[in-house]
């Protein structure tokens, strides 16, 4: 737990019934923050994991962050490259942040043994491709419930008009799907690509309480 938790800049709480305890700590931990950021340059960018260290010039802090990135090429992917960098993904156990998503999933009530997935893109870290006064984009979603053979994937395009371009980059792309969840279900992994660049966003989602 506490590498899972190091490798994303968490903080890792167990072995205890104390949960207003743990709840209140990292809500201390939440008060003073700082937000880094840097550009890679264009040619960093080779579809390999890359570590990141940040160091701070102050003793006895104790300092969390995400430990690396996945530098996915940002450039359009051919449909083998893109599958490859989609399964890739699936069995990582860090998440892309690249393009923004949240997903949640709960039982399908019309089909029994399914789970609904629900997949909302934010558009903003998409590059839509502007023409007619339309903005136009496209993703690709691969949506894999461990302990099942096959990977679901779908493909949303999409054209916003102008004046409704606002709104839609506030609510984003909300995509629905159901999954067998099959007997042996074990966590959603969901993973979004933009198809313009190639750059991708992924999650993972514990079922067992579904």
């Amino acid at each position: 737990m506490n590498t899972l938790a190091g490798l994303t800049g968490g903080r890792a709480f167990y072995n205890t019934n104390g949960i207003e305890d743990s709840i209140q700590k990292a809500t201390e931990d939440a008060e003073v923050t700082f937000t880094l950021g840097f550009s890679p340059s264009d040619d960093s960018f080779d579809d390999k994991f890359h570590k990141l260290t940040v160091k701070v010039d102050r003793k006895g802090v104790d300092v969390r962050f995400r430990k690396g990135y996945y530098a996915f090429r940002q450039q359009p992917k051919g449909e083998e490259n893109t599958e490859e960098a989609a399964k890739q993904l699936l069995r990582s156990p860090l998440d892309a942040t690249a393009v923004g998503i949240v997903a949640s999933a709960k039982p399908d009530p019309k089909q029994p043994g399914h789970i609904e997935a629900r997949v909302i893109v934010d558009i903003r870290t998409l590059q839509l491709e502007r023409h007619d006064g339309l903005s136009a984009g496209a993703v690709d979603i691969a949506l894999f419930v461990e302990g099942t053979k096959s990977v679901r994937t779908l493909t949303r395009k999409f054209e916003i008009p102008d004046n409704q371009l606002a709104a839609a980059l506030e609510s984003g792309l909300d995509v629905t799907d159901s999954l067998d969840a099959g007997p042996q279900a074990g966590d959603l992994r969901v993973v979004v690509q933009d198809h313009a660049t190639g750059a991708a966003g992924s999650v993972r989602l514990s079922l067992k309480s579904k």
